[in-house]
Parts: C-alpha cells; structure tokens; sequence
C-alpha cells in the first residue's frame, strides 16, 4: 500500500507500507464423538446412565444421544450423559449411538455400541384363589401383591364370567 501526503505547496511525499488482510477460515470440520458407558456387549437392567466424549477443533455445542435409532435426549454440558430406563426397550440387543454437533453447527455419529437389556417385568401373585380361597364356596379374603420394575399405577378389575366388571381397585 502506498500512501502520498501532499502539502499547500504541491510537495508530495510517499510512504510504502505493508498491509495483512486475515479472512476468517470457516469451520468446516466435523467433531468426533464416541459412546462411554454403555459398553460394547454390556447388559444392563433399569435406570442407566448414558455417557458420551466428543472432541472439535473449535468447540463442541452439544451430544445427542440415539437407542435403536430413536432420539432420547441430549446434553450441552461436558461430561455429557444422560438419563435412561432400560425398562422402556425390549429385552435384547441394542444399538447406542451418540451424535455430536459444534458451534458451526457441523455434526457427525459416533460408532454404534450395542449393549443388551435383561430387565424383569411385572409380576403379579393372588393367593390364595380369589374365587373361594378356601374352596367353601363363600368369599373370603384374598392377597394381591405385584413387583414392578418402575413406579407405575396400577388397576384390578374383578370380572363375573360374562365378562362384566364387577369390582375396581
């Protein structure tokens, strides 16, 4: 760059200088992103804890974290987790993907780890029968009592052999 001063006179006066023009490089580089907890081939049962790492050149904005395909939470804070029921999936396996996205909203998937689930599921015990539990033909009374993996609600409904409702609980 030459700059020229001039005066009232006409004297000029030149002056050479070097100017650096930076442009701004965009982000074009995808973060990277791995699943943590669970392992590759672990079984699990109940609550779990999801735990994913990423890594960007830049900065990474947030982890989405994928069960069999389907979204099921994300976390926009290092260490990433998050919070899952086992109880919600089917016994078996089960790929987890996480899904990791930076401040120049560039994304990429980890590599699926697929872990099992061996969750117990209700159960539900009447003794004795609640017909006649001594068989006398009268009614007496009866236990119910269920085991359930998660806080649920729950119904009885006593049916007559039609099968009418004749009694709630």
């Amino acid at each position: 760059l030459t700059l020229i001063a001039l005066d009232k006179a006409g004297n000029a006066t030149a002056f050479d200088r070097s100017v650096t023009i930076a442009n701004a490089v965009a982000d074009t580089t995808p973060p990277t992103a791995s699943v943590d907890s669970p392992t590759e081939g672990q079984s699990v049962s109940g609550p779990i804890t999801l735990i994913a790492s990423a890594e960007d050149d830049v900065a990474v904005a947030k982890i989405e974290y994928y069960i069999d395909g389907k979204l099921i939470g994300s976390d926009v804070t290092s260490p990433y987790t998050e919070q899952f029921n086992s109880s919600a999936l089917a016994n078996g396996a089960h790929p987890a993907r996480a899904k990791a996205t930076d401040t120049s909203n560039n994304s990429a998937y980890s590599t699926p780890v697929t872990f099992s689930t061996n969750n117990t599921y209700s159960s539900v015990s009447i003794s004795p029968n609640p017909f006649s539990p001594n068989n006398d033909g009268m009614e007496d009374t009866t236990t119910i009592s269920a085991t359930l993996p998660i806080a649920a609600a729950w119904t009885i409904n006593i049916s007559d052999a039609s099968p009418a409702v004749i009694k709630t609980f």
